[in-house]
């Protein structure tokens, strides 16, 4: 115990009192059966029904050796739960907690993880007594998440074993959501046989009316539901074009489910954020603890700008950008309706020619619905239909024609992708017509 430093010997210390203030009984130095392992702290019921060891490891050592060492004192049947002051390449890899001082007491500040709803995430500082009582009594139990979650770096945490149980109902409520989806829509998909007198008109009145859910069967054969073929197509159509069909499709998987552009702003904002944060080690002193690390300023940046992202709409409204890129747009319209009007009055054109549209935007209203796209994909929809309708009914401009321009605009001063370019306007473009 000579060697061991100040630090060392203060962590083993807090590890034995607070494994007797949990009500273990505990020793210091104590060796495994035959001496192939000495536990730090040796934690066990009063009738020796279960012994856990406590190590304190502050010094450099690989994951791979901690494992071996953790293997070796499982195999006599002695788990180990392992504890250190700063982020170690094997925290998480073993059973194991970071720890630091809050106001003069030991608290566990890393390693710990909770369920919410419908995920999991980092669980606030536990006292290091109140930790191992509910280690010992076996409320509290390590878990392996099967996927990573905001603010969860380690792949062992230590859970709530009520949090395992809520996990798992939530989990099969989900399950159980999904299979009943899947059997509705397989429902739908079986009964989309064309019966007599509904045709496509018919949805549309459904539509009209904002009931964008399955309708009413027309009939029922032999004790199953049937729909027409023109219902069912045209409900799955209304689904896909609805306000959270387009958002789901803009969003690409991003983690918070943002569109592109928001999850740009966030990633942008996490970087000035954790530059200030950390890399100035004038602003760094006044408020870094010592637990405290660059992962832990990178959970606090994170935080920040997922505020910043999810609150576009307080930065830049939608409503009067909406408004304005209606307006812009169909002021060039009309402008390029006009000079379509004068060439036609000097070169004339000839009967039954087809009207060909010459219609255009300028590179900064462009821009801005391109913008207006990626970061607020769902109200663009809306207000790009606003577009339509009003170019229609002041120049019959025929829908497609508005589409057209505005998708050619995007792609020569825009920054979206083809791909997303030409899934968000295939949105736009009216359904073809069924009969």
């Amino acid at each position: 115990m000579g060697e061991e430093s100040p630090d060392h010997l203060y962590l083993k210390w807090c590890l034995l009192t607070a494994a007797r203030e949990a009500s273990a009984v505990a020793g210091a130095e104590v060796p495994g059966p035959v001496g192939v392992w000495r536990a730090d702290v040796l934690a066990s019921d009063a009738g020796g029904q279960w012994r856990i060891a406590l190590e304190a490891q502050l010094a450099a050592i690989t994951a791979d050796d901690i494992r071996g060492r953790s293997e070796r004192m499982l195999e006599d049947g002695v788990p180990s739960v392992w504890f250190c002051y700063r982020r170690a390449p094997w925290l998480g890899v073993v059973l194991s907690v970071r720890v630091g001082e809050v106001h003069d007491v030991v608290m566990v500040v890393e390693g710990l993880a909770r369920f919410t709803a419908d995920e999991w995430v980092k669980a606030g500082p536990m006292t290091l007594a109140e930790f191992l009582r509910r280690v010992f009594n076996g409320q509290m139990v390590s878990y392996s998440r099967e996927r990573r979650a905001a603010g969860l770096a380690l792949d062992v945490l230590w859970v709530d074993s009520r949090c395992l149980r809520a996990a798992a109902v939530y989990r099969e409520s989900e399950e159980s959501a999904r299979a009943r989806e899947e059997t509705e829509q397989r429902r739908a998909q079986e009964a989309a046989k064309v019966l007599g007198g509904t045709t496509a008109s018919t949805l549309r009145a459904y539509i009209s009316r904002g009931n964008s859910e399955v309708p009413q069967p027309q009939a029922t054969v032999g004790g199953r539901d049937q729909w027409a073929r023109a219902v069912a197509d045209d409900w799955v159509e209304a689904r896909r074009r609805s306000r959270e069909g387009v958002r789901t499709v803009m969003s690409a998987g991003d983690r918070d489910e943002l569109s592109r552009g928001a999850a740009e702003v966030r990633d942008h904002f996490a970087a000035d954020f954790h530059g200030t944060l950390w890399e100035r080690p004038d602003v760094r002193k006044r408020w870094v603890l010592r637990a405290r690390n660059e992962g832990s300023v990178r959970e606090v940046s994170d935080a920040l700008t997922w505020t910043v992202a999810v609150s576009l709409d307080r930065i830049l409204p939608t409503e009067f950008l909406g408004s304005t890129v209606v307006d812009a747009v169909l002021h060039s319209f009309a402008d390029a309706v006009e000079m379509d009007c004068n060439k036609e009055s000097r070169e004339g054109s000839g009967p039954g020619e087809e009207k060909v549209w010459m219609l255009y935007v300028s590179r900064s209203v462009a821009a801005m619905l391109d913008w207006f796209i990626r970061h607020h994909p769902e109200s663009a929809h809306h207000y790009i239909g606003e577009i339509m309708r009003a170019a229609h009914r002041q120049w019959e401009i025929p829908a497609e024609e508005t589409v057209r321009t505005l998708c050619t605009a995007v792609s020569m001063d825009g920054k979206m992708s083809d791909e997303d370019r030409k899934t968000f306007f295939a949105l736009l473009a009216p359904p073809a017509k069924t009969a």
